[in-house]
């Protein structure tokens, strides 16, 4: 009996030292993951994410298909050019066809040509021809593969949240950040390149340790990124060189990924031989075009900090600027983290390569929510605990709040509105005047030559445009087409005097003015004084003088 004790508490004492053996192992393992600068692979994969993002997803969910719908006309002119309108030739409902530059040189990946040529002889063929609902669904696509993208990304970049706080936020700002909405919708090289990237990437954050199968799915979305966007190059040669010298990536993982790639080069070559009809390759292409005199003498002349001041003044400036500080204090603080390799190089060759305009930046735009979220749970944890911590987080609270209910005003009327201010009347003339011969004559800008070429998508088949300056009058032009409807596209506070003075009726068919708005007699409230507005021309009758209805908007339904 006596014996037995020592031998009991011996048992006892190995049983507790063995579980405080792996119970500091856990710890500490999970003290070494949580301050690695690369991210902890597959942490909390299989944890479903909390019942309370359920409702927010389905929010997103309406709010990016809002967007989708809203966002109608086209922004860059690229979105049009290389895609809807090249897509619709190929299917035989356009038969004229003017190509820029980049499609004659056959520049431009082939994939989202092919995407579009698969969508359009879709709705042709349950007898649907509208470029207009062709270029929604188009945008559909996009804002599916955009939310994909962003809760993929959400799930690889959470195990480096420390609290559920950080989470959340990351979460909704990957999801409503004013910008998300009306960007990940728009079905442009530049946005989906950067989803296909973004995808890759978190399919490896993921799966990584599934062997090679796995990896050559991760490496096929990565090779689509490039054959979507060639500058997507420089993200893919930081994200090798980070598998290379941080992760040590070992053979299984480079084989898939490289397999992967390969797979993805095929289908860029069948898609550029299915978009141009011959067998040609619009990467070499791309790159004989960037020593061509005439590419290098049309290159912007932008500085190097233009792509900075567009973030902060276009991304509105409260935000952009907090996006900015954010992701260049990330970048400097966390130099072994991925983003950070993926990041500098493409913004290296963003700068040598200057784009006309913000776009250019929007392949990163999935990282910056990550790189804010962390740079902030970085600064909170430098602070030490005690009044100091308390002061930085009230300070957060208070800039924090105010600046999320902007992001959030913004981010619904960003939605709303559509994305070209010219993509309203394009689809009242498609609507009304498609059936029958329409003359449009302008008195300023062709509303449908803003670009390289005629927006010959957008334009109803019989429509025949004029200049006002190369006519003599309007009435000689209601002379000269007597069986057609002729039209007057101007600005809403420039109606020359001469016309006023030909004894034409004019009857004000189209504005973008809300209806209501003529109850209180506010249309400047809602449209600048420089946005077209289109009259249908008529003679005088002969006991009526001249009337013009200028100051009394109409419906844009009246016809």
């Amino acid at each position: 009996m006596c014996s037995s004790v020592p031998v009991t508490a011996q048992k006892a004492f190995t049983v507790v030292r063995s579980a405080g053996t792996f119970a500091v192992y856990k710890i500490g393992m999970a003290a070494v993951q949580s301050n690695r600068h690369i991210p902890p692979h597959h942490a909390g994969r299989r944890r479903k994410p909390p019942s309370s993002f359920v409702p927010l997803l389905v929010l997103a969910l309406g709010i990016h298909l809002l967007a989708a719908i809203a966002n109608e006309g086209f922004t860059p002119s690229g979105e049009y050019y290389r895609y809807l309108s090249f897509a619709r030739h190929g299917a035989g409902l356009e038969h004229k066809l003017e190509l820029p530059p980049a499609l004659a040189q056959r520049t431009v990946p082939g994939l989202l040509p092919v995407i579009g040529h698969a969508v359009v002889l879709g709705t042709e063929a349950i007898g649907v021809a509208s470029p207009f609902l062709q270029s929604t669904l188009l945008r559909v696509l996009s804002s599916l593969l955009g939310l994909l993208a962003a809760l993929l990304v959400f799930g690889a970049f959470r195990g480096e949240c420390t609290s559920h706080a950080a989470r959340r936020w990351l979460f909704l700002l990957l999801l409503f950040l004013w910008f998300m909405p009306p960007l990940l919708t728009r079905f442009s090289a530049e946005n989906w390149s950067g989803l296909l990237f973004f995808l890759g990437i978190a399919w490896y954050y993921q799966k990584g340790e599934q062997g090679e199968a796995s990896m050559m799915i991760a490496g096929f979305l990565l090779g689509l990124s490039f054959f979507v966007r060639f500058q997507t190059v420089a993200m893919l040669a930081g994200f090798a060189a980070w598998l290379l010298v941080i992760e040590r990536a070992d053979r299984r993982v480079l084989i898939g990924l490289m397999g992967g790639a390969l797979i993805a080069a095929v289908v860029g070559s069948l898609a550029d031989r299915f978009a141009y009809g011959v067998w040609t390759s619009s990467a070499w292409n791309a790159l004989l075009a960037m020593f061509n005199p005439t590419a290098a003498a049309a290159a912007s002349d932008h500085p190097w900090w233009f792509s900075a001041r567009e973030l902060v003044s276009r991304g509105f400036f409260p935000i952009g600027i907090v996006l900015l500080m954010a992701s260049m204090g990330f970048m400097i603080q966390a130099r072994r983290h991925i983003l950070t390799w993926i990041s500098l190089p493409y913004l290296m060759l963003h700068l040598l390569l200057p784009s006309p305009d913000l776009r250019g930046l929007f392949p990163l735009v999935l990282a910056m929510p990550v790189m804010l979220v962390l740079a902030v749970q970085a600064l909170m944890d430098a602070v030490p605990r005690g009044r100091w911590r308390a002061t930085v987080v009230t300070t957060v609270r208070w800039v924090g709040y105010p600046l999320w209910g902007v992001n959030l005003a913004l981010a619904l009327g960003a939605s709303l509105m559509p994305a070209d201010e010219y993509a309203p009347m394009y689809r009242f003339l498609y609507d009304r005047y498609g059936g029958g011969s329409t003359v449009l004559v302008h008195a300023g800008e062709d509303p449908y030559a803003r670009t390289e070429v005629p927006v010959a998508c957008y334009m109803p088949a019989q429509l025949q445009r004029i200049a006002l300056a190369e006519t003599s009058s309007l009435a000689a032009t209601l002379n000269e087409h007597p069986g057609a409807r002729v039209l007057l596209a101007t600005h809403r506070e420039t109606l020359p005097e001469d016309i006023r003075s030909e004894g034409l009726q004019l009857r004000e068919i189209f504005r973008r003015v809300p209806e209501w708005s003529a109850l209180v007699n506010t249309p400047e409230w809602f449209e600048p004084a420089d946005t077209v507005v289109l009259y249908e021309v008529r003679a005088a009758a002969r006991a009526v003088k001249s009337s013009y209805d200028i100051g009394q908007p109409l419906s844009t339904q009246a016809h």
